[in-house]
């Protein structure tokens, strides 16, 4: 082959112990994603024998929790290239502080979700327990 930046890629791609260490990367996050995609199916069948309304509000609580899901892992993935900027500077204090302002944007986001539900009057405890 005439690139060798392209040869270097697939003498990558040949590496047997970097595919062993992306499964063992990739794994634990195919399980939780799995798990929080039959959240709602799990939800549906439950309260299925309820009704069409009962359906409908876990259809649009699972609606909510993706909202919240996408807004996490936004917010993840943006603390993450600092994450790995500062470890590599084994820059400690400053990894704490992005570690501590994602955890609180992350907090503020639900905080704003569920607020925002109270709000609108769509969130009622009382009916929640009563199904």
């Amino acid at each position: 082959m005439p690139f060798p930046a392209v040869q270097r890629i697939l003498a990558h791609y040949r590496d047997p112990e970097y595919f062993s260490e992306m499964l063992r990367l990739a794994l634990p996050i195919i399980a939780q994603q799995f798990m929080f995609s039959m959240l709602n199916m799990v939800g549906v069948i439950f309260i299925g024998q309820k009704g069409e309304t009962s359906v409908a509000a876990v259809g649009l609580a699972g609606q909510v929790a993706f909202l919240l899901n996408l807004v996490h892992f936004g917010i993840i993935s943006g603390a993450a290239m600092f994450t790995a900027q500062f470890w590599g500077r084994k820059d400690i204090p400053n990894l704490r502080r992005v570690l501590g302002m994602s955890m609180a944007l992350a907090l503020a986001g639900d905080d704003a979700v569920a607020l925002g539900e109270v709000r609108a009057g769509h969130f009622e405890p009382v009916r929640v327990f009563a199904v």
